[in-house]
């Protein structure tokens, strides 16, 4: 039963080994640090050295690395660290060779230097491209616009003769007038003997009814003011007052047209064959 009782001098004990343990784990880890801050110390001098071998010394060293203070001084016993070696007095660093540059190649007597291209331009179109093919489409010639049906035959006769079949269409135009009367009569009769006076000179005419009690005689209507100044002073000189209207009627007319033509190349083809007999035409495309 006596080795089963307290004893509080054996716990002292335990107290003491417990710390003296602790106290020599802090010693060990201050130890270590030393160790490392002066390890540290040593690779930075070593890499400067390198550094300074290989690169030259033109740049200035950088700043020593100081180690940190330590809480308490290592042990006695703690193996000493040699010093980083010095770099021998009046060594000159090896300063590092300069790549090779390849000289350009001597430009040939007589050659035209080369331009060099813009950023984002567009290469040039090459010497032999050849050219666009012509547009597809329907195309129409306009050859004449006739109000006397023998001229729009005549020249469908004439374009027959190239070897092309024209057609015709019909449909009312307007068409200048230039009308020339004389005299102005409340009734027929004393215009219808006017009307007898003229043809008695020479004149083809006819009697005219402008409005309620307004009669006329018409001499003739023109197309051109050369045709109605001529027919003017030939009634100028017979004593005759004239008046002169111009205005625009609808007549019908004929069309004279080459349609349902394929492409471009045949318009070209064509055109030049009525250009060379002087046929007037014009270019309609069907869009």
């Amino acid at each position: 039963m006596a080795e089963n009782e307290y004893k509080p001098e054996e716990e002292g004990s335990l107290d003491e080994f417990e710390k003296d343990v602790i106290a020599q784990e802090k010693k060990k880890s201050q130890r270590n640090l030393a160790i490392s801050m002066v390890l540290l110390v040593v690779l930075a001098g070593a890499g400067y050295y390198l550094y300074s071998s290989m690169f030259g010394g033109s740049e200035a060293p950088p700043p020593p690395v100081v180690p940190p203070k330590l809480a308490s001084t290592p042990e006695a016993g703690a193996p000493a660290v040699p010093a980083a070696p010095a770099a021998k007095p009046g060594a000159t660093p090896t300063a590092p060779a300069k790549p090779a540059t390849v000289p350009a190649a001597p430009a040939k007597p007589g050659a035209t230097p080369a331009t060099p291209a813009k950023p984002g331009a567009a290469p040039a179109p090459h010497a032999e491209a050849k050219a666009a093919p012509a547009a597809p489409g329907t195309y129409t010639l306009q050859l004449g616009v006739f109000t006397e049906k023998k001229n729009a035959e005549a020249l469908i006769k004439q374009v027959e003769s190239l070897g092309f079949t024209p057609q015709t269409l019909e449909k009312p135009v307007s068409v200048k007038s230039i009308g020339i009367y004389t005299g102005y009569y409340r009734y027929r009769e004393l215009a219808a003997e006017g009307s007898a006076k003229l043809t008695k000179d020479g004149f083809e005419n006819k009697v005219v009814l402008k409005g309620p009690g307004n009669y006329t005689v018409e001499v003739g209507a023109y197309r051109t003011e050369k045709e109605a100044d001529a027919v003017v002073k030939k009634l100028n000189a017979k004593g005759y007052k004239v008046d002169v209207d111009y205005t625009s009627v609808k007549k019908p007319a004929s069309v004279v047209l080459l349609r349902d033509i394929e492409n471009a190349d045949q318009v070209k083809k064509m055109t030049d064959a009525l250009a060379a007999k002087k046929i007037d035409y014009v270019v309609l495309k069907k869009k």
